[in-house]
């Protein structure tokens, strides 16, 4: 009873608002919803001693995701048709009705326009932001604005409500922009800031971003005698706002807000990045990215806004920071960065500047057309061939393994880019390491309590990842659920082997390292590589990025990068083959481990030859398997539980992979 009368305290709509019985065929079922602000709440009660079923009319909450209070439980999303439930005697459901998504589709829709809320405005709305007056509906937008849009970190989380948290006023001549901080609140777990810049538009100007930018629409603006006047949208589709923005940067702008200020700083290397001319391109908005926002000042600058604020320097602005000064060349210069401070002096990254980098793409993109090529190669040959007999699964296991011409000449090119990326990899960490005046940055000795805290989170990563592929077992395809069959058997094998860096003695050191690196955070220019994305694991909070740890950690996420993309081109190819009618004779898994292998092996060993005589790596052969297949095997499990909830589709290459480092 304690819990009960909590909860109903915890919520304002169950005392005040306005109440909207509904009328379900059912008479045994009492339904209504009460609605207070921007809280909804959906109570069902069955009245019988039996169990009962209710068909609800909810098409006015269409799109909204009922959340059962006690179990913080999602339901399917309320659709235009009716909603059904069952009821067990004498029970009832409380829901709270919030626009977050309750699962992610297997398979990805295409988006429906969304319906847009009316906000009432006065005739100089273009000078002053919407009023108390308008929060309600305002914040309400915000929230149905933020869990659409792809940088909205916490899609899983059901949102209970976003507010208005603090707004700064952006003006350049006469134009005017609102950088607006929301305070997004959940039915279970830390509230997050988000950073949303808006745009008041109009005219030729609201059509062009209601055309071309849908997704960045927010509202319509409607003055008090019910015409259409304007459009609130996010900022970032708007070139003058980032131009506004680049300016604050050249004049070192502070902007004061209520609870902290705006400021705009730069480093020197934006002075060696300005145009002779004085003038900048025009900023232009990038397609979208996950967490962040990017903006492109032609062949000059990129802006990177960050949506999701917290406390301290971002740390893709403090490792890119100390690239830049220290003249590495295989990575973007940080130019300045946008910042709020508050009254204790805490900042906040909300956007890092950057010089802008020529590129053919990622060396993902890179490393696909080159897969694309050998798959052609491998189709082309007799398809009485089988493949060649597979080396070791242990990357570390294959340095002294000689690789066949035949394999060498399928592979191609790559090869020696994947020793390229290699070298510029080695030259990052030593970089990184030579950074001995800041302790946050100074190479550490690993120790037995780290040793320890590492082993106990391995084990809560399995701890998390494994319940996730029972729960999600009959989601997976065919050939995952075989996988998956095997890997669930050796779930105390993985343990025991994480276990093995308890009675280890690592001679390496922990650094400084990029954290989250795969072939999507390296740019390839055509003829060498820049390393980017040095914001770190996103699924981890901005606290825990920094922490130090062994190289072999970005070398690790190398590795399982190139699996990623040999089993991408793989199925690639496998749906071409099925598209032109021929049958598949199963070999196509077994090449794409052939050039996966290879590659990993010519690049770790490419890295080895590059950092030897270091304190970088371990110093003995056997120490050094040891702690690179345990942090793949950890990059593997982690990738598993991330595959589950969002792409169960692609489960089966990390499920593979987890095989394969069991049963080298």
């Amino acid at each position: 009873m304690r819990r009960l009368i909590s909860l109903r305290n915890k919520f304002k709509a169950f005392s005040r608002g306005n109440i909207e019985v509904l009328s379900p065929d059912n008479p045994r079922i009492l339904a209504f919803v009460r609605r207070f602000q921007d809280e909804r709440m959906l109570v069902v009660a069955n009245l019988s001693r039996f169990v009962q079923y209710a068909e609800l009319d909810l098409s006015s909450y269409q799109g909204l995701v009922p959340v059962e209070l006690f179990g913080k439980t999602a339901f399917p999303v309320v659709q235009s048709t009716p909603y059904f439930l069952s009821i067990g005697p004498h029970s009832f459901f409380w829901f709270y009705l919030t626009p977050g998504q309750a699962a992610v589709e297997t398979v990805a829709k295409a988006p429906e326009p969304a319906v847009l809320p009316a906000i009432a405005v006065d005739l100089d709305w273009r000078h002053s932001f919407p009023g108390k007056a308008n929060q309600p509906v305002l914040e309400e937008a915000f929230s149905a604005f933020i869990t659409r849009s792809p940088w909205f970190a916490s899609r899983n989380r059901p949102l209970k409500r976003s507010s208005i948290h603090e707004v700064f006023a952006l003006t350049q001549g006469s134009r005017r922009w609102y950088l607006v901080l929301l305070k997004a609140e959940y039915l279970s777990g830390d509230d997050e800031l988000y950073a949303v810049p808006l745009t008041c538009a109009d005219g030729p100007e609201a059509e062009r971003l209601s055309t071309d930018h849908p997704s960045k629409a927010v509202a319509t603006l409607k003055s008090k005698g019910g015409r259409t006047t304007g459009l609130l949208a996010d900022a970032t589709a708007d070139p003058a706002f980032g131009d506004m923005v680049l300016q604050a940067f050249v004049q070192r702008r502070h902007v004061p807000g209520r609870r902290s200020h705006l400021r705009a700083t730069t480093t020197p290397a934006f002075r060696k990045l300005q145009p002779k001319g004085g003038a900048y391109p025009s900023a232009r908005l990038m397609p979208a990215e996950p967490h962040s926002t990017l903006l492109e000042f032609g062949d000059r600058l990129t802006l990177r806004f960050i949506r999701r604020l917290s406390l301290g320097t971002h740390p893709g602005l403090e490792v890119g920071r100390q690239l830049t000064e220290k003249g590495f060349p295989h990575c973007a210069p940080v130019a300045g960065a946008l910042e709020l401070q508050n009254d204790t002096s805490e900042l906040m990254t909300l956007a890092v500047l950057q010089g802008y980098v020529a590129h053919q793409g990622s060396a993902w993109d890179c490393a696909l057309a080159h897969l694309r090529r050998f798959f052609e190669s491998v189709r082309s040959r007799n398809r009485a061939d089988a493949p060649p007999e597979l080396p070791p699964g242990s990357p570390a296991a294959m340095l002294e393994l000689s690789m066949a011409p035949e394999t060498r000449e399928l592979i191609g090119d790559f090869l020696e880019l994947a020793g390229l990326l290699a070298r510029r990899t080695a030259a990052m960490h030593a970089c990184l390491a030579s950074i001995t005046h800041l302790p946050e940055f100074r190479p550490e000795p690993f120790s037995k309590l780290y040793q320890r805290s590492l082993y106990q989170s391995m084990r809560t990563l399995a701890g998390r990842s494994f319940p996730l592929l029972r729960w999600q077992f009959n989601r997976l395809l065919e050939d995952a659920r075989t996988l998956a069959v095997d890997v669930l058997g050796r779930e105390p094998a993985i343990q025991a082997r994480f276990k093995t860096l308890l009675d280890s003695k690592i001679t390496a050191v922990r650094i400084r390292c990029h954290g989250d690196y795969h072939l999507r955070h390296v740019l390839y220019t055509g003829s060498d590589f820049v390393i980017v994305g040095f914001e770190g694991n996103p699924d981890h909070p901005i606290p825990a990025r920094p922490i130090k740890r062994s190289a072999l950690w970005d070398v690790a996420g190398m590795l399982r990068s190139f699996h990623y993309a040999s089993h991408v081109a793989r199925m690639e190819t496998a749906a071409e083959i099925r598209a032109d009618g021929q049958p598949d004779d199963g070999h196509l898994s077994r090449w794409a481990e052939l050039w996966n292998r290879w590659v990993g092996a010519h690049f770790l060993r490419s890295y080895l030859q590059e950092t030897s005589g270091s304190r970088l790596i371990p110093a003995s052969r056997e120490e050094l398997q040891l702690l690179l297949d345990t942090l793949l095997l950890e990059r593997a499990v982690g990738e598993l539980g991330h595959e589950i909830q969002h792409r169960p589709q692609w489960a089966e290459i990390p499920l593979s992979a987890i095989r394969q480092l069991l049963h080298p």
